[in-house]
């Protein structure tokens, strides 16, 4: 009986340690996700600001050039609605990406793994809610 009991107790460990390295799996492929979206919001705030400071010089003459070779105002406007939907796509793409792996082990998961991905969830929602203001 000592054998089975010792057994056991070993099996538990390494249910234990397994779910642990998910854990910390978990909590990397968050993190990773999560910075990969914040680069993507830097990235179309700079564009936003480009084109932003391009419209100061023009402002209350649409259509005009803001200096000889430049794009049209409406053009940069839709430079900028561009920009900001291909970080979306690729915020988008990301989220499937990371469901698609998560998902499946989230239910083995111990509650502190599942609240991490939780709390990764609603702070990736609440990224691209922001991006996606951006452009309206």
């Amino acid at each position: 009986m000592v054998s089975r009991a010792s057994g056991e107790q070993s099996a538990r460990k390494e249910i234990a340690a397994a779910a642990t390295d998910l854990t910390t799996v978990a909590k990397d492929a968050a993190y990773v996700a999560i910075g990969l979206a914040v680069l993507g919001l830097q990235k179309a705030q700079v564009r936003r600001r480009e084109i932003s400071s391009r419209l100061d010089g023009v402002r209350g003459h649409p259509g005009h050039f803001v200096h000889a070779g430049e794009l049209p105002v409406r053009d940069m406007a839709q430079e900028l609605a561009r920009a900001v939907k291909e970080v979306d796509h690729t915020v988008g793409e990301l989220i499937e990406r990371w469901d698609g792996a998560i998902e499946p082990l989230s239910e083995r998961l111990p509650p502190g793994a599942r609240a991490v991905i939780s709390q990764a969830k609603d702070a990736r929602d609440q990224l691209r809610s922001f991006l996606t203001s951006l452009a309206g």
